[in-house]
């Protein structure tokens, strides 16, 4: 979630849900993204990506 909000921006917070599971005996993570009040622009280095 930290890795999230840093390339997102922490007002991002509250449209990501993070839940883990199992399927087929394996660990999986879900991110569910709901949709933003604002364009949010992620962070890679030196770019930024819409």
């Amino acid at each position: 979630m930290t890795a999230l909000l840093n390339a997102c921006g922490q007002d991002c917070g509250t449209c990501i849900q993070i839940s883990f599971g199992e399927v087929e005996g394996k660990d999986v993570c879900r991110i569910r993204v709901s949709p933003s009040p604002r364009p949010v622009y992620i962070k890679d280095g030196q770019d930024e990506y819409f």
